[in-house]
């Protein structure tokens, strides 16, 4: 199991990214615009052209920290609420142990889980204390 920040942006993803490798030294490894995404993630057949330039999916090592980032049109993302943890496991089912555990200790879900192209879960739940989990798998 891995714990990865998730920091979510409204727009200025890709703007950030590039701050954090100018200042920190940081290093892009994945930058993937919503003009890539499948209909299966996202629907963005009516989304416009600036939208779509939008990152959907951006990874960066700062040092030996590995960040995932994003512009996070679907859910609310308002200052004060833009860090989420990701806990990552290489399996599903233990994935799902730990939503459930959570949901059990009265976690509320912000996306459901479900199948993605990158990942055989994920789901995103808010715990009790107002803290975002990413729940996923590689």
């Amino acid at each position: 199991m891995k714990i990865v920040p998730n920091l979510r942006f409204c727009g200025q993803c890709g703007q950030a990214m590039r701050l954090y490798e100018k200042v920190f030294g940081g290093k892009i490894t994945c930058l993937l615009h919503y003009s890539a995404a499948v209909s299966q993630d996202y629907d963005t057949a009516d989304w416009p052209e600036e939208k779509l330039q939008a990152v959907y999916h951006g990874e960066m090592m700062i040092g030996e920290m590995r960040f995932m980032m994003c512009d996070d049109f679907v859910h609310d993302a308002a200052p004060g609420d833009r860090i989420a943890m990701n806990v990552t496991f290489s399996d599903p089912q233990a994935a799902r142990e730990a939503f459930d555990a959570m949901m059990g200790e009265g976690a509320s879900i912000v996306v459901e889980p479900h199948t993605t192209t990158y990942s055989p879960f994920m789901a995103v739940i808010q715990d009790p204390f107002g803290i975002r989990w990413g729940i996923v798998t590689e």
